[in-house]
C-alpha cells in the first residue's frame, strides 16, 4: 500500500468530513498563535489576550501553536511522504523538548530570556510576569508532542501506540477543560501569585489541537488495521460540532453573567457613594462640620 492509500484510504464522504474538520482545527490553532505573535510583535499586547486583567499567551507559547497548527494542516491536506513524515517528526521532537527545558526552568524559578524571541517585554499581570510560558502550557505541549508523534501512521503499526496517542490526547483536553471552566466561572486559576497561569487563548488552543489529535491518533489506529472503518468520520464530526457548540454556549452565558455581574457591581457601588455623600451631607449643620458646631 502506498504513502497516499495510506493517508486516504477510499472510505467515502465521511473521511472527507474529518480531514475538513481537522484542517479547520489546525488553522484555528495557528491562527490564534499566528495573533498572539503578531500582537507582540506590534506592541499591542492586547491581542494577545482575552481580557486587560487576563495574563497574555506568551511569545514561545505562540511559536508553538502556529508550529502545530500548521504541522495539523500538512497531515491533513497532504499525503505521508517521506518529506511530510520527516517535518512531523521534527515539529514534535522540537516541540518536546523546547516544552521539557521549558517546564524544567520554569519549576526551577528561571525565566530564560530567550522566551520573549528578541522583543522587548516587561510587566506583570496578577503577580506573575509576562511573556513566559507557564509550567502548566509546557506540561500540556508535552502531552501534545507525545500524542503527535505517537499517531504517525509510519509509527502506529502497534496497537500500544495508538492507545497512547489517544491517552496523551484525552488527558491533554481533560486538563484544560477544567482549566477553561475555571476561567469562564470568573475564578482564574493560579492568579495573584507568582506562579505563571496559562492563559485563556491558550487554553482555548490546547482544546483545538487536543480534539485535532484524537482525530490524528483515530485515524491512525485505523489506517494500522487497514479497515476504512467509516462510521469513525462522522462520529469524530458530531463530536467536534457538539464540544464547539457547548463550549459557545458556555462561553457565551459566561460572558453574559460577567457583563450583568460588572454592571450590577457598577451600580451597587454607585448607590454607596450616593448613600455615604448623604451620610457626610447629614453630619453638617449649617454647612459647617458636626464636631465643629458642637464645640
Amino acid at each position: 500500500m502506498s504513502n497516499n492509500q495510506t493517508a486516504y484510504p477510499s472510505s467515502g464522504q465521511p473521511v472527507i468530513s474529518v480531514s475538513v474538520a481537522l484542517g479547520l482545527l489546525g488553522i484555528v490553532t495557528a491562527a490564534l498563535g499566528f495573533v498572539a505573535l503578531l500582537g507582540w510583535v506590534l506592541g499591542w499586547p492586547r491581542l494577545a489576550s482575552i481580557r486587560a486583567d487576563l495574563i497574555p499567551m506568551a511569545p514561545s507559547t505562540a511559536l508553538l501553536f502556529l508550529l502545530y497548527g500548521v504541522a495539523v494542516c500538512l497531515r491533513t491536506r497532504m499525503p505521508l511522504s517521506r518529506r511530510t513524515f520527516g517535518v512531523s517528526v521534527a515539529v514534535g521532537c522540537f516541540g518536546a523538548l523546547v516544552a521539557l527545558l521549558l517546564f524544567t526552568l520554569s519549576c526551577l524559578g528561571i525565566q530564560w530570556s530567550v522566551e520573549h524571541l528578541g522583543l522587548n517585554i516587561t510587566g506583570t499581570v496578577g503577580g506573575a510576569p509576562t511573556g513566559h510560558m507557564s509550567p502548566v502550557t509546557a506540561f500540556c505541549f508535552l502531552l501534545v508532542s507525545l500524542s503527535f508523534l505517537t499517531s504517525l501512521s509510519q509509527l502506529g503499526g502497534r496497537r500500544w501506540r495508538t492507545v497512547l496517542g489517544l491517552g496523551f490526547a484525552s488527558l491533554l483536553l481533560g486538563s484544560c477543560l477544567i482549566f477553561w471552566l475555571a476561567y469562564l466561572f470568573g475564578t482564574p486559576p493560579l492568579y495573584g501569585r507568582t506562579f505563571i497561569p496559562p492563559a485563556l487563548n491558550t487554553v482555548f488552543a490546547f482544546v483545538m489541537l487536543g480534539l485535532a489529535l484524537l482525530a490524528l491518533a483515530g485515524r491512525s489506529a485505523k489506517l494500522s488495521r487497514k479497515s476504512p472503518g467509516a462510521d469513525s468520520g462522522p462520529a469524530f464530526v458530531f463530536l467536534t460540532i457538539f464540544v464547539l457548540l457547548v463550549a459557545g454556549i458556555v462561553t457565551a452565558g459566561s460572558l453574559y453573567l460577567w457583563n450583568h455581574e460588572r454592571h450590577y457591581r457598577a451600580e451597587v457601588e454607585r448607590q454607596l457613594s450616593a448613600i455615604a455623600q448623604l451620610k457626610v451631607n447629614d453630619l453638617k449643620i449649617g454647612g459647617v462640620p458636626y464636631s465643629i458646631a458642637r464645640n
